[in-house]
């Protein structure tokens, strides 16, 4: 994420496949796929979805795996549309990830600047820190679910289905459910200034930080009804739910008060 962010930041029309493609070729490099075969790495792709008006580098990339036969009778391009899709929401989770791990260390340094000068600023920092905690409990324990209790478990299953096939509708039954278990599991954001325009900037972050943070618990509970409702027959979206409200803060937000 680090080396894609200078690329990603700007405008959707104005990134170029072959400076990705360096990216990504240094960001192999540095990781474990590096002992990977080079057949295996040459087919992974950089793609650009179609960019419209007031979109980022962030909002088009993809990564895609170029198949050839015999497997794409396995995989079809039905499929690899339904990895594309899997891909970006995945993608979209970690630069929510990416970003508040990054706003975290500014804000820090930030609370520690203004600590003495502005003591009154401090309590905004906090109520900012606590929005941005809520945020990351959600985005972590969405991203554990779905890579450790959604995909990893569904590809064991793949495996012994692919291990137990006999015959090549066997294989594509067993990808078609690998895909099917992921769907069902996985629900489908130097000069100084006057003081008073400081206090209107202060003023105008309240009211910015009031707004996220009442959006995102009203957001995050109508979220949760969702998950309740889909996770009927899920043998894991009820343990989503449970880790995303384990306390019932967000239940107890929208429950009547008592007298």
């Amino acid at each position: 994420m680090d080396l894609l962010q200078p690329e990603l930041s700007k405008r959707a029309t104005q990134i170029y496949r072959h400076n990705l493609m360096s990216v990504l070729e240094t960001a192999l490099n540095a990781s474990n796929a590096k002992f990977e075969s080079n057949d295996i790495l040459s087919r992974l792709d950089v793609k650009l979805h179609q960019a419209t008006s007031g979109e980022e580098g962030w909002d088009v990339f993809a990564l895609h795996y170029k198949l050839q036969a015999p497997l794409n009778t396995v995989i079809p391009d039905a499929a690899m549309a339904e990895y594309l899709q899997m891909f970006s929401f995945l993608f979209k989770v970690k630069r929510v990830e990416y970003s508040l791990s990054t706003c975290w260390g500014r804000d820090m340094n930030l609370v520690h600047l203004i600590s003495n000068k502005l003591p009154h600023a401090v309590a905004i920092m906090h109520r900012a820190n606590l929005v941005r905690s809520q945020m990351i409990h959600f985005t972590t324990n969405l991203h554990n679910y779905i890579m450790f209790e959604v995909l990893d478990g569904s590809w064991h299953s793949l495996v012994k289905d692919v291990t137990n096939a006999t015959h090549l509708d066997a294989l594509i039954d067993a990808h078609s459910g690998y895909l099917q278990r992921i769907k069902a599991n996985v629900a489908w954001t130097g000069t100084e200034e006057r003081p008073t325009s400081a206090l209107d900037a202060t003023g105008a972050l309240v009211r910015q930080m009031h707004t996220i943070a009442t959006d995102f618990q009203t957001q995050m509970v109508s979220f949760l009804d969702l998950l309740k409702q889909q996770a009927l027959g899920s043998d894991n979206l009820p343990f989503l739910t449970f880790r995303l409200d384990f306390n019932e803060y967000y239940r107890k937000s929208t429950a009547p008060p008592t007298n």
